[in-house]
C-alpha cells in the first residue's frame, strides 16, 4: 500500500481514519485544507477555543465576551469545512487560547482516547514558536 502522504499528494481518497489535531480553529485549514475533502473518516480536534483571556483579538473585532469570540471561531470552522467539502467530526477541548500548556496532562489524556484507532494523525511541527502549536505537537507525540 502506498503511504498516506503520497496518496494525499496524488489526490487519492483516504478511507482510513485520520485525525487532525491543531491548536486553534483555522489551523486545520493551514495543515490539510486542500486535501480534507479526500479524507473519508476525518476528525478534527482543536485543543483551544481560539479565544485568549486577554481579549485583545475579541475586542478588536467588537466582542465584549471571550466566549462570544470563541463561538465565532467555531462557526468559522464549520463554514470552512463546508466550503472545503470536508465531512469531518469537529471536536474542541475548549482550553483558552495561549494557555494550553497549563492543561497538558488533560489534553494528553483526551487525545489518547481520540487518537485510538486512527491510521494517521496530522498536527503541528514543534517550532518553538506559538506556545499552543508546540503544546499540540508535544501532546500528540505523548498521546501516540
Amino acid at each position: 500500500m502506498t503511504g498516506f502522504l503520497e496518496r494525499l499528494a496524488r489526490g487519492d481518497r483516504v478511507a482510513e481514519r485520520v485525525v487532525v489535531v491543531v491548536a486553534h480553529p483555522d489551523d486545520e485549514v493551514l495543515a490539510a485544507g486542500s486535501r480534507m475533502d479526500r479524507m473519508e473518516d476525518l476528525t478534527v480536534v482543536h485543543i483551544t477555543d481560539g479565544s485568549p483571556r486577554d481579549m485583545e483579538d475579541a475586542r478588536r473585532l467588537g466582542f465584549a465576551m471571550r466566549e462570544d469570540y470563541a463561538s465565532l471561531r467555531r462557526r468559522e470552522v464549520v463554514a470552512a469545512m463546508e466550503a472545503l467539502g470536508a465531512d469531518a467530526e469537529l471536536l474542541c477541548l475548549w482550553h483558552p487560547d495561549k494557555e494550553s500548556i497549563l492543561h497538558g496532562a488533560a489534553i494528553v489524556e483526551q487525545l489518547v482516547e481520540e487518537l485510538d484507532g486512527a491510521a494517521s494523525v496530522i498536527t503541528h511541527a514543534y517550532e518553538h514558536g506559538h506556545p499552543d502549536h508546540d503544546t499540540a505537537a508535544l501532546c500528540v507525540s505523548l498521546a501516540v
